[in-house]
């Protein structure tokens, strides 16, 4: 949608290809509503076909069509944002995704958009164990709760600090009353008359750093406790829909089942196609995907209009600056005046954890001047000698 936006506004015709019978994708159907209303997503998309874009349903890639159709059907670039919407198991005794009471994360996190929107009716009792330590977990975790089961379990097998999720996700979740279990992990899933019974947890403890310097965690003999529930929710990974794309399409992809894309460009192996987005990095968040969107419109511009996509300094230069974490240290600072920002008020846990209205709400205008006001204008001179020339034709 981002990508179809910016290209919208420098005059191309763009068709969007949305598997559902809904734009969006997982914005639509893997965000909560209590995170983001669905109102405001479809006014966001309305825009799309406001500037004369097209949204064209129910086509799914590798389903409906492939990369050799798109192109014979005229279309002169393609982007693939696919997402990740294929769960990964937890790989451990007694798992069965066919098994009553056993949900993938993002299979659940359908249901619930399905429920929420009158489309279905789904309802939770008992007790629920979330497996996973990210923001779908997080997510998972407040809808079973929202859902009206009794208690819900989050089980991660590294401490809090090592969990991949917002900060924020962390804070509300515990807010509204789920039980954390940190350095646990299952080892088997328990059935009874046909139907998910309760999960066997072990317990994990830290050992020696990684390459990476993060502390790797191993299994403690002989600590296995059994963890009764109704309902296992798997949320520990996510990967790109199987089938969706194949050999024929010309697309490599990478060892995570990611589509390879050069990171500036986005352009993939195949000749006029980019990739952004989940599809290309793994899991991330909304707002990476956005500026994927907004990275692959400027690179199928350069494509469209000089058949290769220009070099841009000011990337080159982010990504130099990122890679050696330069400006973190051995800096001159100036002291400024604390302003501290306005914080949105939200709804109070007891209240909000009992429906999906939007947890955060307005702030007040005189709030809203003030936060204003806290803008300072702020300066960094740098400048990065490169061992080679920047390339020819960069405007």
């Amino acid at each position: 949608m981002s990508c179809a936006y910016h290209l919208l506004l420098r005059g191309f015709h763009v068709d969007v290809l949305e598997a559902m019978d809904e734009a969006g994708g997982m914005a639509a159907i893997g965000i909560p509503s209590y995170r983001l209303p669905k109102d405001v997503l479809r006014a966001e998309s309305d825009v799309i076909t406001t500037l004369g874009g097209r949204i064209l349903f129910n086509q799914a890639l590798g389903r409906n069509l492939s990369i050799d159709d798109l192109f014979a059907r005229g279309y002169r670039a393609v982007f693939l944002a696919l997402g990740c919407q294929q769960g990964t198991t937890l790989g451990v005794e007694g798992e069965d995704p066919h098994m009553p009471g056993y949900e993938p994360g993002i299979g659940f996190l359908l249901k619930v958009h399905d429920h929420v929107a009158g489309k279905t009716t789904t309802a939770l009792t008992g007790d629920v164990v979330v497996v996973g330590g990210g923001n779908v977990a997080m997510d998972c975790a407040r809808s079973a709760l929202r859902m009206g089961c009794e208690t819900v379990h989050l089980v991660y097998r590294r401490t809090r600090e090592d969990m991949p999720a917002d900060a924020e996700e962390i804070v509300a979740a515990e807010q509204e009353g789920i039980i954390f279990h940190f350095l646990a992990n299952p080892t088997r899933i328990l059935a009874e008359d046909g139907r998910v019974a309760g999960v066997e947890l072990t317990e994990m403890r830290q050992t020696e750093p990684d390459a990476r310097g993060r502390r790797k965690v191993e299994a403690v003999p002989g600590t296995e406790t059994l963890l009764p529930c109704t309902t296992v929710i798997a949320a520990i990974g996510q990967q790109v829909q199987a089938g969706a794309l194949t050999h024929s399409d010309g697309v490599d992809m990478d060892r995570w089942n990611c589509v390879s894309a050069d990171q500036g460009s986005l352009v993939t192996s195949r000749e006029g196609v980019f990739a952004g987005g989940d599809c290309a990095t793994g899991a991330s968040t909304l707002i990476h995907a956005m500026a994927a969107g907004l990275k692959a419109a400027r690179a199928i511009d350069d494509y469209l209009q000089l058949g290769h996509v220009r070099f841009s300094p000011r990337s080159r230069m982010r990504q130099i600056l990122n890679q050696h974490k330069m400006l973190a240290a051995d800096t001159i600072e100036y002291p400024v005046r604390h302003q501290y920002r306005v914080h949105h008020p939200e709804l109070a846990p007891d209240v909000r954890k009992q429906m999906f209205e939007e947890v955060e709400q307005t702030i007040s205008a005189a709030d809203a001047y003030r936060e204003a006001n806290r803008c300072l204008r702020c300066y960094r001179i740098y400048s990065v000698v490169t061992e080679l020339p920047i390339p020819q034709g960069t405007v």
